[in-house]
């Protein structure tokens, strides 16, 4: 940082942090903890001071409030609360529980007697949550009639409407530019702000009628990024220290521009409805409530200004309730996905076109689709992530270098190959700040894919590794040309390992040349033709465990997660040793499940690296004592497999039981086209829609949350 900077910091850590620490106590409700836990609510504790420390170190208000909402994210909680300057916040993640925090309760989240308050703001002051007694009493009894079942059922159809203008919208924006698609975070950010307006103040805003910013976007982004900055703050904090002299000068944080638009509609209002209390909006009920409490008294508040006040004001607690709204809006785009429908509709017409029959040509056109997520460290991983980058990394790199086969870019490119480097060091700075094999082989997938390419090559830790998206390829690369990928001269190797040196891949000279040729054998149209039998039969599985999942609960639907798990073993074990694993036969997991779970999971732990590290050092050591990377209970399961095979078959050479597993490219398609065809995807109906934090303060879907479900289709 500039000298400038180091000395504002300075002054911030140690003058300022302590006063407001110190403020922060003297202001703390005391009585926050007991309500919320005696409530049921996760108590995240005062985050004062954490906030004030944020925020004087560049972090704005609503990067702060994503790390405090993220925290009840972590915990699965559906509702928490934190104390905030003698405030209590509320978070709620579940629609269901709005009607009470915003209504029933509201009188325990704001308290106007805490040292910390608004009260000499003159606009501010003015807002319903700050009554107290008789007066609070006879106004939730009121607004309590805006959440009757006709009232919903009214709000519903805006929202209906609103999803409709949300897919009117979308489609326009991808018109223009099919092929690049566009932010769904503009697109939600529209909606919320729609559905805020129209449910509040029966307004239609406009947002999603245009890509440029609405009147009511810039409005509101007045708002909500006015306290991003601290040069925003002299004002609170002047209505905080001298109250009365604020309130004489009519000094409020709200800006003027929002209180002249509110004053508008507070206007257009009055004129058009008369308070009618039975409008689809709170104008009604705020302006009855003013005649009720003041119209008869003397000294009373402007009307005008008292209404704009809170007009205004109601659109925070309806903004609330957009995350209901905004699962409303999930519900129209499941039924308009646009991607979803164009698949089902290209595999019925690959259906259609092939006599209502799959065939192996048809379906290899199809587009292969694969997703990834990976996940955060935490405190402790990252400790272990430091030490692991200034000790271990530096290790791992240079013996990289030593063992780094020198001809791999040269026979990849001449190939026609894409080259993606030696991705040994990217894999051990990916493992060592805790992301799983499974993570960074998908992330290494996915640079192929984003370069559209069929066929990439990299080098890893002495070994050459082919990655290929177009099942035709397969023959060539494992097959012809196997001997280059995987070489046993480099220094890396587990030629010490009792099982894995065993494997043919290890195999030089005349003994490869013998072997290359026996296997080419596998890859004969016959073959292929009968591992595309295999696939159509599990297709045809995997509908009927749908079904008989779906029969068990309709309305709930099932986690497609798991069927296509299933799906997936189901299909490397009949297509490469030619068993009926039985994987989708039943819920619960099937043994070739937990034995293929203990393979890939074996090495997502660094504790585990233990063994191929001592076999890789002192592999005599290692044949001689017969270690393997292989658990115990792979090989009992395996060596079951080869028995009965080798009773059963003789080693028949027509056995479709070659290493079929690189044809899963081919049998996820199959199973895509199967679902496709009898089912819709869609999110779960229990699926809570979370809100995120975005630089406009607005919540959007979260859609890390949402779980694939699937349904019949009628």
């Amino acid at each position: 940082m500039p000298l400038r900077e180091k000395l504002i910091s300075f002054i911030s850590t140690y003058v300022l942090l302590p006063l407001v620490t110190l403020y922060a106590y003297m202001v703390k409700n005391p009585k926050t903890q007991e309500y919320f836990e005696s409530n049921g609510i996760l108590y995240l504790g005062d985050v004062s001071v954490d906030y004030v420390n944020d925020f004087l170190h560049g972090f704005g208000t609503t990067e702060f409030l994503t790390h405090v909402y993220n925290r009840v994210k972590n915990a699965k909680a559906d509702l928490a609360g934190c104390g905030l300057a003698g405030h209590n916040i509320i978070i709620a993640r579940k629609p269901s529980l709005i009607k009470a925090i915003l209504v029933k309760d509201a009188s325990h989240f704001d308290r106007v007697h805490t040292m910390l308050s608004l009260k000499g703001d003159y606009i501010v002051s003015k807002l319903m949550v700050f009554m107290q007694g008789e007066d609070w009493r006879r106004t939730r009894a009121k607004f309590e009639s805006a959440f009757t079942p006709s009232k919903v059922k009214r709000s519903f159809e805006q929202a209906n409407q609103l999803g409709k203008n949300l897919v009117a919208y979308l489609t326009r924006e991808l018109d223009k530019d099919p092929e690049k698609g566009i932010d769904f975070q503009i697109a939600a950010h529209k909606f919320s702000l729609d559905a805020a307006g129209s449910s509040t103040l029966n307004l239609n805003t406009a947002s999603l009628q245009t890509r440029a910013p609405s009147r009511f976007e810039q409005i509101s982004a007045k708002f909500f990024l006015s306290f991003d900055s601290f040069a925003n703050w002299w004002k609170p904090a002047f209505i905080q220290w001298f109250p009365r002299i604020a309130m004489y000068f009519k000094l409020t944080v709200v800006d003027k521009e929002i209180l002249q638009f509110y004053g508008h509609v507070t206007r257009e209002k009055m004129q058009n409805s008369g308070g009618d209390k039975n409008s689809n909006d709170f104008v009604g009920l705020v302006h009855s409530t003013w005649q009720e409490l003041y119209g008869s008294h003397v000294d009373r508040p402007d009307q005008e200004v008292w209404m704009t006040a809170n007009l205004f004001g109601m659109v925070l607690p309806g903004y609330k309730t957009t995350q209901t709204l905004m699962a409303m809006c999930a519900y129209i785009l499941a039924r308009h996905q646009d991607v979803q429908d164009k698949l089902r509709d290209e595999i019925n017409a690959m259906i259609e076109s092939n006599g209502d029959e799959f065939n192996f040509a048809a379906v290899d056109t199809l587009l292969n689709l694969h997703n990834f997520q990976s996940y955060k460290m935490s405190l402790r991983e990252k400790i272990i992530s430091l030490i692991s980058r200034y000790v271990l990394l530096p290790l791992v790199k240079l013996y990289v270098h030593i063992v780094k086969n020198p001809k791999t870019q040269e026979y990849f490119e001449s190939n026609g190959i894409l080259y993606l480097g030696d991705v040994s060091s990217d894999y051990a700075n990916d493992f060592l700040n805790g992301y799983g094999s499974t993570e960074i082989w998908t992330k290494v997938y996915n640079r192929v894919k984003q370069t559209k390419a069929d066929l990439a090559g990299c080098g890893f830790i002495g070994h050459n590794f082919i990655i290929p998206r177009k099942p035709s390829l397969i023959k060539s690369i494992l097959v012809k040309d196997a001997s280059h990928f995987d070489r046993v001269h480099t220094m890396l190797s587990l030629k010490g390992d009792y099982i894995v040196s065993k494997s043919m891949v290890f195999m030089q000279g005349e003994d490869w040349k013998k072997t290359r040729a026996k296997f080419e054998s596998a890859f004969t149209p016959s073959k292929v033709k009968r591992s595309f039998e295999q696939a159509n039969q599990l297709g045809k599985n995997l509908v009927a465990y749908l079904n008989r999942e779906l029969d068990k609960d309709p309305e709930k639907g099932i986690d497609f997660r798991i069927a296509a798990h299933k799906f997936s073993l189901d299909a490397a074990g009949s297509s490469t040793l030619n068993l009926d694993t039985a994987s989708l036969q039943t819920r619960a997991p099937s043994q070739f499940e937990k034995i293929s779970a203990k393979f890939f999971l074996s090495f997502d732990s660094f504790a585990n690296w233990w063994k191929p590290g001592l076999i890789q050092w002192f592999p005599r050591i290692a044949t001689y004592f017969k270690l393997s990377v292989v658990d115990k209970e792979i090989l009992q399961f395996y060596g079951h497999v080869t028995r009965e095979n080798m009773k059963n078959s003789g080693g028949d050479k027509n056995a479709n039981d070659f290493a079929g597993i690189r044809m899963a490219l081919v049998q996820t398609k199959m199973m895509l086209c199967h679902v496709l065809k009898n089912f819709k995807l869609t999110p779960s109906p229990e699926t809570l829609i979370p809100m995120k934090f975005v630089k406009s303060a607005f919540p959007v879907m979260d859609t890390e949350e949402v779980i694939v479900c699937c349904t019949k289709i009628e």
